[in-house]
C-alpha cells in the first residue's frame, strides 16, 4: 500500500525537521483573516476543500466502493452557520462509528472533518483516509491513480509519500 500526506502546504517551506514554517491559514475558521498579505475568503477556502474531496473521490474510484467510519469523535456543535453546507446538521446527527460511506456520500463527511465538526478515520481493505490538524490529509491505497491526480499538483496540492501518523501500530 502506498501512503501519502496531501496538503496545500508547499514542502519548500518546511524546515530540516519537516515543520511547515510559512504563515499560512490552516482552517475554515481563518476565513476573514489576513495571511501572506491577503484576506482569506470563503471562496478560496472552498477551492481547497473541493480539491481535497475530489482527491478522495478519485482515489476511491480506483480502490473502494465504500469507506467505513472508525474512531468517530463529534465536537460539541450546536449551530450550523452560513459557513456550513446544508445537509451537514442532518449528517452530523446521523453519523456513527461503523457507518459505511459510499462515493456518492463522501462529500458531507469529508466537509464535516475538514471543517472540524467531526473527526474520524475512513477505512476499507484497500485504502484509508486520515485527517490531521491544520488541513493535513493522509491517504493510503493499493492503486494510486497518479495520472488522474496530476492536475491537482498544478492547482496547489502537494503529495508527499509518507505514512499516516494515525495508522494503528498493530496494522
Amino acid at each position: 500500500m502506498r501512503c501519502f500526506r496531501i496538503t496545500k502546504y508547499n514542502p519548500i517551506n518546511r524546515n530540516e525537521l519537516g515543520k511547515f514554517t510559512a504563515d499560512d491559514w490552516t482552517s475554515v475558521y481563518d476565513v476573514g483573516k489576513v495571511y501572506l498579505g491577503s484576506k482569506l475568503t470563503f471562496e478560496k477556502y472552498l477551492f481547497y476543500e473541493e480539491m481535497y474531496i475530489e482527491v478522495i473521490k478519485i482515489i476511491m474510484e480506483s480502490n473502494a466502493q465504500t469507506l467505513r467510519i472508525e474512531d468517530l469523535e463529534k465536537n460539541e456543535y450546536t449551530h450550523f452557520s452560513d459557513l456550513f453546507a446544508s445537509g451537514m446538521q442532518k449528517s452530523y446527527n446521523s453519523i456513527e462509528n461503523e457507518n459505511e460511506i459510499s462515493l456518492n456520500n463522501i462529500d458531507l463527511i469529508a466537509r464535516s472533518i475538514l471543517r472540524e465538526i467531526i473527526w474520524c478515520k475512513l477505512v476499507s481493505k484497500s485504502m484509508f483516509v486520515h485527517f490531521g490538524y491544520d488541513l493535513y490529509m493522509y491517504i493510503g491505497c493499493e492503486n494510486f491513480p497518479c495520472e488522474k491526480l496530476e492536475s491537482f499538483k498544478e492547482k496547489g496540492l502537494f503529495f508527499e509519500e509518507m505514512d499516516s501518523p494515525y495508522l494503528d501500530l498493530e496494522q
